[in-house]
């Protein structure tokens, strides 16, 4: 069973009736927004169905077994590795979650950029002006502290993320650690590479736990890197971003049900007649 948009007008009775929907701060502006229905036509509806893969981040190692492997092989490293295990585990929680949040799985083309939109349109469009969205010079440069109508899971899915984020990027000392898991990992290569076929066999179970791991981890770094650096190149092109994300804001304003969901099916349905994409 695919997901069904329902988008339909908002009426008098929304709280979001007498707030004033939107600053528009030019004539350009004011041009896309006309082109914005007042209405979503229910007769025109079209059913969308969700995509079948997941984004959830795979971890492809079991976590508590192979922080029992290393444990009982009593190496130096074995408290560091429980912790950047126990860091990993935390930020890809908070990253699924929030792709969750946005419902990243029905956005074509994924990419972080794409779910801030998305979540900047669902703010928009649920407390009825871009005000909402408070803009800061400190990272992640927007905050939106007095949300009245969105969904707080929503909302904390976004503040649990970037607190994770920028706790991964503060322990210098997590690295560290790391740095000495992968000197552990070529120490015992090495010394594998010394001994018989026969030795080698007591060798095999923890140098594949730690490969998998240290793969695992770069990884988690990569990632982080790279939503650090989409995070601030948001910001630097929000100008070129705001029609879009004002247009289809607009436009969502106008749906009773106006979650992330319902604002995704409808950018990529055939409703979409302005073809405003994120």
């Amino acid at each position: 069973m695919g997901c069904i948009i329902r988008p339909s007008p908002s009426t008098n009775s929304s709280p979001l009736a007498n707030l004033s929907p939107f600053q528009v701060p030019s004539d350009n502006h004011s041009k896309i927004l006309t082109k914005a229905p007042s209405i979503v036509s229910v007769a025109t509806l079209t059913i969308r169905p969700c995509m079948k893969f997941s984004l959830q981040y795979e971890t492809y190692i079991n976590i508590p077994q192979s922080i029992n492997i290393i444990e009982s092989y009593q190496l130096s490293c074995s408290s560091e590795y429980r912790q950047i295990l126990e860091s990993y585990q935390s930020f890809i929680s908070s990253v699924s979650y929030f792709d969750t949040m946005v419902h990243s799985v029905c956005i074509e083309k994924y990419s972080f950029i794409k779910a801030i939109k998305l979540l900047m349109i669902y703010i928009i469009s649920n407390e009825g002006s871009e005000k909402s969205i408070i803009h800061t010079d400190k990272f992640p440069f927007f905050d939106f502290p007095n949300c009245l109508f969105c969904d707080k899971e929503c909302i904390s899915s976004w503040e649990d993320l970037i607190d994770n984020i920028k706790a991964l990027k503060k322990n210098k000392k997590l690295y560290e650690n790391f740095l000495h898991i992968k000197y552990i990992y070529k120490i015992i290569t090495e010394i594998t590479n010394q001994v018989s076929d026969e030795d080698k066999q007591a060798y095999k179970k923890i140098l594949r736990v730690l490969k998998n791991t240290i793969e695992l981890i770069d990884n988690m770094y990569i990632l982080l890197n790279n939503m650090i650096y989409n995070i601030k190149s948001f910001k630097e092109n929000l100008q070129s971003y705001f029609p879009t994300i004002q247009a289809l804001s607009f436009i969502s304003l106008t749906f009773q049900d106006k979650s992330p969901k319902s604002i995704v099916h409808f950018i990529y349905s055939d409703l979409n007649t302005n073809h405003f994409y994120i």
